[in-house]
């Protein structure tokens, strides 16, 4: 079963003590801090690169196991509380795989997806859904828009 660690918008930046700049940061699974961000590549299908960092913050020596997918971009209008109208979980297939990293303390791991949500045009609120270590964490990415 997975549990889920939500991280939204500048309130997660002030509760973890970090300033949102175009994504936010967020803490919660044993020894990890997670950032992400999200920007528009050009192109005639509107493609979206997503970022995520994940950081050792501990002393010692932390495992990352991650499979497929690792990393989701969901895109929501209005907040990233808002309605969700593009979610890469639900149209995304991959084989069932499992990775494990071991991460030196400040050591960090970046993964990136890209998603074409063909939307109109407007301002998206992206939110990163990362799955590890049998958890998943929802941390703000930016916005975008087309």
């Amino acid at each position: 079963m997975l549990k889920t660690v939500r991280a939204i918008g500048i309130t997660a930046a002030i509760a973890f003590g970090v300033a949102a700049c175009n994504g936010d940061t967020a803490t919660g699974v044993g020894g990890l801090a997670f950032e992400a961000t999200a920007a528009v590549v050009p192109s005639p299908t509107q493609n979206v690169v997503v970022t995520a960092t994940i950081t050792n913050i501990s002393s010692g020596p932390v495992d990352v196991q991650y499979g497929c997918p690792v990393l989701s971009p969901v895109f929501h209008t209005g907040s990233l509380d808002g309605p969700v109208v593009y979610d890469t979980r639900l149209v995304f297939d991959c084989a069932a795989i499992s990775v494990t990293k071991t991460l030196d303390p400040d050591e960090a791991l970046t993964l990136q997806a890209n998603a074409s949500p063909g939307l109109p045009a407007g301002k998206y609120y992206v939110e990163a859904v990362i799955a590890v270590n049998g958890e998943t964490v929802s941390i703000g990415a930016g916005t975008v828009t087309f």
